[in-house]
């Protein structure tokens, strides 16, 4: 889940984050409500996921325990892809889907993504595509093969989603723990669905927040 907002206009502007469209109806609804207030330049105190240097920049939950069919969180185990990703945002990342919750929230983004198609140096391509080319470094690859491998890594994705050992949706979790991560879906002041780690081990070993797809809508 990426923390972006896909602009069909400008590919290379799709920033969720947009500061630029405050929704100032949703805006006095959030703007009391933060886990941490260092560092921070938005008016919305946090919410919107501008970035924080806090060292416990992560969520503060009342829960103790995470149900795996509660979807307002996304778990993940820490793992590698069988197969090696160079455009997927979700294949890049080492966080796996724990739960059939998180693995659905991450194909129905990957699907979402892939629906906005734009006109690239004279190729159409699709949305993932454009989002490996603005933040995977690749402006200077051969468009042509940047779309066939885009193709190719979407069908091992979805074959290694499909085939994930999940946990049973009746089972939980203690927040505190050190097998999951386990992250907090939450509406922010600009309308969008953001997550936030709910623990340090999750804050720790999280990755940056540009690959992560399975975070949040688009």
């Amino acid at each position: 889940m990426i923390n972006k907002r896909i602009n069909s206009d400008r590919i290379f502007n799709p920033i969720l984050n947009n500061h630029k469209r405050i929704n100032l109806n949703n805006k006095n609804k959030y703007e009391n409500i933060s886990s941490c207030k260092c560092n921070l330049t938005c008016s919305c105190n946090g919410n919107c996921g501008k970035s924080c240097k806090c060292t416990k920049f992560y969520a503060e939950d009342d829960d103790k325990l995470v149900f795996f069919n509660d979807d307002s969180y996304a778990v993940y185990r820490l793992g590698e892809w069988r197969n090696k990703y160079k455009l997927n945002l979700l294949g890049i990342d080492n966080e796996i889907p724990a739960t059939q919750i998180t693995k659905n929230q991450s194909l129905n983004i990957i699907d979402e993504i892939r629906k906005y198609n734009f006109n690239f140096k004279g190729f159409r391509i699709n949305g993932m595509v454009g989002l490996a080319i603005r933040f995977n470094g690749l402006q200077n690859e051969d468009v042509s093969e940047l779309i066939d491998t885009e193709e190719k890594e979407y069908y091992n994705i979805k074959n290694e989603l499909n085939k994930l050992k999940l946990e049973n949706p009746s089972d939980f979790i203690e927040i505190n723990n050190e097998k999951f991560l386990i992250y907090k879906l939450k509406e922010n002041c600009h309308g969008a669905i953001l997550s936030k780690p709910v623990n340090e081990f999750t804050r720790k070993y999280s990755t940056v927040y540009l690959s992560k797809i399975k975070l949040s809508g688009i």
